[in-house]
């Protein structure tokens, strides 16, 4: 995967709602997405629902990415492992 001013080029390009995608574009995460990020699976699974780590990841790669959750379920695990390593060095 290679980086350009928070553009990447997948590893593994796929379809998803009949685009074929081969790159996407972070934005860098900051800490108010990271509480939504939370706040948002608590009203979807119920204010008791403690999230793993990986649901947690994945909703905030959909969300630094404007895309859905679906979207990033659709990727490769192997490009989801490469963004989340490079969200640090945005």
């Amino acid at each position: 995967m290679s980086k350009k001013e928070g553009i990447y080029t997948l590893i593994k390009p796929f379809a998803f709602e009949g685009e074929q995608v081969t790159e996407v574009t972070l934005r860098r995460p900051t800490g108010k997405d990271m509480i939504q990020t939370e706040q948002e699976l608590k009203a979807i699974r119920g204010p008791e629902y403690s999230a793993g780590q990986v649901e947690l990841q994945l909703v905030m790669l959909a969300k630094i990415m404007g895309r859905t959750v679906e979207f990033v379920e659709a990727m490769s695990a192997a490009d989801i492992g490469k963004l989340l390593e490079d969200v640090d060095n945005l």
